[in-house]
C-alpha cells in the first residue's frame, strides 16, 4: 500500500488530535488546581473578615458602653453638685 498524502494527513490529524486531548487534560488539571487554591484563599479571607468584623463590633460596643458610662457619670456629678449647693445654701 503506497504512502499517499491522504494517509499521511490522516495520521498527522490523529497525532494532532491526541496532542490536543493531552493538552486539554493538562489544562483542565491546572485550572482545577487553580480554582481549588482560589477557593481556599477566599475561605481564609472570609474567615479573616469575620474575625475583623467581630473585633470592630466589640470595639463599637465598648465605645458605646464607655459613652453611656461617661454620660451617666456626668449626670451623677451634676446631681451631686446640685445637692451639695443646696446643702450649702447656694441654690
Amino acid at each position: 500500500m503506497p504512502d499517499t498524502m491522504e494517509t499521511r494527513l490522516v495520521e498527522r490529524l490523529g497525532a494532532l488530535d491526541a496532542a490536543i486531548h493531552e493538552a486539554e487534560s493538562r489544562l483542565t488539571g491546572r485550572v482545577t488546581d487553580s480554582l481549588r487554591r482560589l477557593t481556599e484563599h477566599l475561605d481564609r479571607g472570609s474567615d479573616d473578615l469575620a474575625v475583623v468584623a467581630a473585633l470592630v463590633q466589640r470595639l463599637d460596643s465598648t465605645i458605646a458602653g464607655l459613652t453611656t458610662e461617661i454620660r451617666a457619670t456626668h449626670t451623677q456629678y451634676f446631681r451631686f453638685d446640685r445637692r451639695l449647693r443646696k446643702l450649702e445654701g447656694e441654690d
